[in-house]
């Protein structure tokens, strides 16, 4: 007789983008957990997310980055598992402090954070006049 382990299961993210002027909040969340990620338009960090996102999505093992929040950074990474399923984990690069770990589905947290952005992008609260002034 054979015995199927199960582990945790999945968390599922949601994620949803305001602005504030200059200021574009991305907010993370599951159940029990959620971080709000501020994102300068003078230190722009989708360049560097969707470069995540794409590592995130192929077979590299673990791949993290930093987003510089003018005064503040947080670090966010990724840790493939060989289920489709990653951990990840967003929290403070100075303390070390952890916002958000969680265990997710590894193609649902890309979708809801590029849908997320992609969605707030061709919204009526989006003010690009604001956000691509700098950059």
């Amino acid at each position: 007789m054979g015995y199927i382990i199960q582990g945790p299961k999945p968390e599922t993210v949601s994620v949803s983008c305001t602005q504030d002027r200059y200021w574009l909040f991305m907010e993370i969340s599951v159940v029990g957990q959620s971080v709000k990620i501020r994102m300068s338009d003078v230190y722009d960090p989708i360049p560097s997310l969707i470069n995540w996102m794409e590592a995130s999505l192929t077979d590299v093992e673990m791949c993290a980055f930093s987003i510089d929040e003018e005064g503040t950074e947080k670090g966010i990474l990724a840790v493939n598992r060989w289920d489709e399923n990653v951990y990840i984990t967003i929290d403070d690069n100075y303390s070390g402090d952890p916002y958000l770990n969680v265990l997710a589905d590894r193609r649902q947290l890309i979708d809801a954070i590029y849908n997320g952005l992609k969605y707030f992008s061709h919204s009526s609260n989006y003010y690009p006049q604001y956000w691509e002034y700098e950059t």
